[in-house]
Formats: structure tokens, sequence, C-alpha cells
């Protein structure tokens, strides 16, 4: 197993729509542990969604630490899933940080 140090911190936000693909998605990649934080409002690339009828739909956010080994394939199939999307531009964004666990 990689040492603790060699994490990172996954921040995943998509369209609330998509959010079971993504999680089937990254959990074939092999991420187990995640928290979910639904209802996420926002204006990004896609627009505004702020869940109200001016501005319908919101966003989830995924949060998980993996280690540095898994971010490759779950970077490979959220762009698979992004790029299979081409006629729709889907909300999806994934970001990482360092990560060490300090408890």
């Amino acid at each position: 197993m990689p040492e603790d140090r060699d994490r990172e911190f996954l921040i995943i936000i998509c369209e609330s729509g998509t959010c079971n693909e993504v999680l089937r998605r990254i959990q074939a990649a092999g991420v187990d542990r995640y928290t979910i934080q639904r209802g996420v409002t926002g204006c990004g690339e896609t627009g505004r969604h702020e869940g109200t009828p001016v501005w319908p739909g919101d966003c989830t956010m995924i949060y998980s630490c993996v280690h540095q080994v898994q971010v490759g394939p779950v970077l490979e199939t959220l762009t698979a899933l992004h790029s299979s999307r081409q006629q729709h531009t889907l909300g999806l964004k994934v970001f990482s940080l360092p990560a060490r666990e300090l408890l």
C-alpha cells in the first residue's frame, strides 16, 4: 500500500443529474470512500445552476482522498464521460490537492 503522504484530495463537481453515473465510474476506478454534498449552487462554464425556475438545476460535489495511483484511472473515466457528451456540454470538473492525514 502506498504511503499516506502519497495521497490526493479530489473534488469532483458535477450536474446532479449525472451524479449516479459519476459515482458508478469512480467506484469502478477503485474509489470506495467518498463524501457527497448535494444541492450545490453556483455559476461556471456551463452557466448558472441555482435550483430556481429562472436558473434550474443544481450540482453535486464529491470529495475523496485517494492514493496518487488512483488519480489517473479516475481522471480517465471521467474524461471519457465528459467526451461522450459532445452534443451537450456536461458540467463536470475535477480538482486535485495534495493531502496529508492529520488525525
